[in-house]
């Protein structure tokens, strides 16, 4: 059975080509220019016999670019709800100074939700 990293990693291999389990720290010239970084959180869920037979799974993604790109978070959404996530909502875009001699960047952050059993 797959397991809910290896679900989220197929999601977004499908739409970009750097992304991290973890916020990355990069020395300032090897951060891409797009990528995206997520958390995930779990909730056991379903107890019986003992047990939890399910997991609700909370994804955290943070999505950071060069530029403000509403078709890539679109892009991002649609490819987590074909994959079985329920949409559970996203921050402002936020931008934020990297050191020299990186540029300005974006920051977008969505949530996801996913029940599994185990």
């Amino acid at each position: 059975m797959i397991d809910v990293t290896e679900k989220v990693d197929a999601v977004l291999t499908t739409v970009f080509e750097s992304f991290y389990n973890g916020m990355p720290e990069f020395a300032n010239e090897e951060e891409p220019d797009v990528y995206a970084a997520y958390f995930i959180r779990e909730k056991p869920d379903n107890f019986a016999s003992g047990k939890y037979h399910a997991k609700d799974y909370w994804v955290s993604v943070s999505i950071i670019s060069l530029t403000y790109d509403r078709d890539l978070y679109r892009q991002v959404e649609e490819a987590f709800a074909s994959a079985g996530f329920t949409y559970a909502g996203g921050k402002d875009v936020s931008g934020y100074e990297s050191s020299e001699p990186c540029p300005h960047r974006y920051q977008y952050s969505q949530e996801y939700l996913i029940s599994m059993e185990e």
